[in-house]
């Protein structure tokens, strides 16, 4: 071998390093990307005397597209895509009280910071129900699975904390 022989392997090897130097950093970035976009859902429970409220918010960082939303009444599963969920998640849980609900479609997009009102207990003839506050706060939760924008992976948060 002779010495242009051993310049045309440098410079091989040399392109080859870069090669690999940039596959690696766009998959890091890549990875950074997916991780800028992370949604994180959390439900809030508000309860006060006679009154009990539950709160959807996305506090990650991108949106969450919801895959899934079930209520689950005292371990029964519901799926909280249809209009009666809540009337009957209420049924099962034995009671009858007025309220206010809201339920995402599937494939909603839920931004980042946004809020949503899930569930609100109404007592609009201002009765003692501190019994149904109790049962709804400790029987009533939410199964929510999601995805972020790059549909790569799910998340799933079960609970009404």
């Amino acid at each position: 071998m002779d010495a242009s022989d051993y310049i045309a392997l440098a410079s091989m090897l040399v392109a080859i390093v870069a090669l690999v130097a940039t596959l690696y950093q766009s998959h890091l970035s890549k990875e950074h990307n997916k991780l800028s976009v992370v949604p994180h859902l959390i439900v809030h429970r508000y309860t006060v005397d006679e009154s009990c409220k539950f709160t959807l918010e996305n506090n990650g960082l991108g949106p969450a597209i919801i895959k899934e939303f079930k209520l689950v009444a005292s371990g029964k599963e519901i799926s909280g895509f249809i209009e009666t969920a809540y009337d009957e998640a209420l049924n099962t849980l034995g009671l009858n009280v007025a309220h206010s609900f809201y339920h995402p479609s599937k494939l909603e997009h839920i931004s980042p910071a946004k809020k949503v009102d899930l569930y609100e207990l109404l007592n609009e003839n201002k009765e003692d129900l501190a019994t149904e506050v109790a049962v709804i706060s400790e029987n009533l939760k939410f199964k929510i699975v999601y995805t972020s924008i790059y549909r790569d992976k799910d998340y799933e948060y079960f609970g009404n904390t």
